[in-house]
């Protein structure tokens, strides 16, 4: 949008700052998924209906509070679905009680116990307690950086926006990445109705699908140049004629 544009000195001590946050957060990020990797992994090896269910919520609050709690399937079977219930709900008021009888569901489906199940019960809170600090880190930086983003002074209107200029005729450097990224966001793009339609109309005349996208990125890329030059929002009703 046009108000988040903001100047961009390399010499700006917020830069430095924000290159540095920037830089530990992706070293968070990476062990933030070491560790749900892990966790995930050690819920496959005692118990892996229970991690069907937990795995891919392995990083929601209301997970990560029941796994510090009860870090084994036997504990939580011990502990009863309204215990459970009452200790995770707080984090997830609206789906706590579906998880729940999806757990206890994933529960009843193993009969056996693991070998190597009482271990796993001291290490996954421990590995639970290492990713909630983690994200939570996470969350400081996030703040931070929005904090940078917003005291930083607006960058002045220029008129011309060259760089996405679509009636330019040359271009100093093939930027891989940003053509990348508006080929995905014509590619989610489709989702939208209007989008939907004009990809339909490329396609109708014999284009392939990638053709399709191709012209939709770049019509994409024409409005985002539009939005930027008149300083306006992205309005899906064109405005009607005089």
């Amino acid at each position: 949008m046009p108000h988040t544009l903001r100047s961009v000195d390399l010499e700006d001590e917020t830069i430095a700052e924000l290159e540095m946050i920037v830089g530990f957060d992706d070293d968070l990020a990476g062990e933030a998924t070491r560790i749900s990797n892990r966790l995930q992994g050690l819920l496959t090896q005692i118990h892996p209906s229970l991690e069907r269910v937990l795995g891919p919520r392995v990083r929601h609050p209301a997970v990560l509070k029941l796994l510090d709690q009860f870090g084994s399937p036997a504990q939580i079977r011990k502990a009863g679905r309204q215990r459970i219930i009452a200790l995770i709900h707080p984090k997830a008021p609206w789906m706590a009680e579906r998880l729940v009888e999806d757990i206890f569901t994933a529960l009843d489906e193993q009969t056996v116990v693991v070998p190597g199940t009482d271990a796993a019960a001291l290490i996954v809170p421990s590995l639970t307690n290492s990713l909630r600090a983690v994200l939570s880190q996470r969350k400081l930086l996030a703040t931070r950086i929005k904090e940078l983003l917003e005291n930083h002074p607006p960058r002045p209107h220029n008129p011309q926006l060259w760089l996405l200029d679509p009636r330019r005729t040359t271009v100093p450097a093939r930027n891989k990445q940003l053509k990348r990224a508006f080929f995905l966001y014509a590619f989610a793009a489709l989702a939208d109705p209007v989008s939907r339609t004009y990809y339909d109309k490329k396609i109708s005349p014999g284009k392939h699908h990638t053709q399709a996208l191709l012209c939709l990125a770049r019509r994409r890329a024409d409005v985002l140049f539009a939005m930027l030059r008149d300083g306006t929002f992205y309005d899906p009703q064109p405005a009607p004629s005089a």
